[in-house]
């Protein structure tokens, strides 16, 4: 099967998290042409002939389970960006970075929003928020799979502390990668409503419902570099050591 997406030109917004990406995805539904709702995991959607009658059909029509999976998701963006009245459909979900393959072959128009932080404040917030063992690792695989994703994809490329600290030039730049008018109503976010602004499928810090984009600036840890970031770190063009 030739799967044809009928949401054409969706944009995915790909980041590691702990990241910003549901203050991104906040700025951009504000916007009033751009629909980018709650982290949506449609990647996770299985979908399992109950019979073997099913299965042998699917098999006739040269259709798989990962082209209905597809249509699922492109279904569901679509229903979701006719019913909010707007053109532009943004998907944010964090593990969406472990998908850009799929995503990339499944969407050829699609566009890609790729934010980053420093690895280390990734890290530490992960820390922060998740409290348990096990984060250093699963940041290092997401961090691995966003690493290959910018090797791999082109689109419109962002750091969070670019975001806060400089965000009209930022969110005026990605207005025109997205084709859209500028609207400095964006950045005063929370005189809007969203939707799914709830927790685990986004961000419910106290600088998150400040509703403004606020400058954020952290220290360098006090332990030093963690050396399983470090590869990270350098690539992106970050410092590694606190004195930069």
């Amino acid at each position: 099967m030739n799967f044809q997406p009928v949401t054409a030109s969706p944009v995915f917004l790909l980041s590691p998290p702990r990241t910003g990406s549901t203050l991104l995805r906040c700025v951009l539904d504000s916007h009033p042409w751009i629909h980018a709702p709650h982290e949506l995991h449609l990647a996770d959607f299985r979908v399992e002939p109950a019979h073997r009658l099913a299965l042998r059909s699917l098999e006739v029509l040269g259709v798989s389970t990962r082209d209905l999976e597809n249509l699922l998701w492109d279904a569901v963006m679509q229903r979701l960006l006719a019913g909010s009245g707007k053109s532009v459909f943004v998907d944010k979900t964090p593990s969406n970075v472990f998908q850009w393959r799929r995503i990339a072959e499944a969407w050829p128009k699609a566009k890609f929003v790729l934010l980053i932080r420093h690895p280390e404040q990734i890290l530490r917030s992960y820390r922060a928020k998740v409290r348990m063992d096990g984060h250093l690792g699963r940041i290092v695989e997401y961090l691995r799979a966003m690493q290959e994703a910018r090797e791999n994809l082109g689109g419109f490329r962002v750091r969070y502390e670019e975001l806060t600290g400089d965000p009209v030039r930022v969110v005026r730049e990605l207005c025109d990668f997205l084709g859209v008018p500028w609207d400095s109503r964006m950045l005063d976010y929370g005189s809007r409503e969203h939707v799914g602004v709830a927790e685990d499928v986004g961000d419910l810090t106290d600088e998150l419902r400040s509703g403004v984009i606020q400058r954020v600036r952290r220290p360098f840890p006090e332990h030093g570099p963690t050396p399983e970031l470090e590869p990270f770190s350098r690539a992106w063009g970050y410092p590694v050591d606190g004195r930069a």
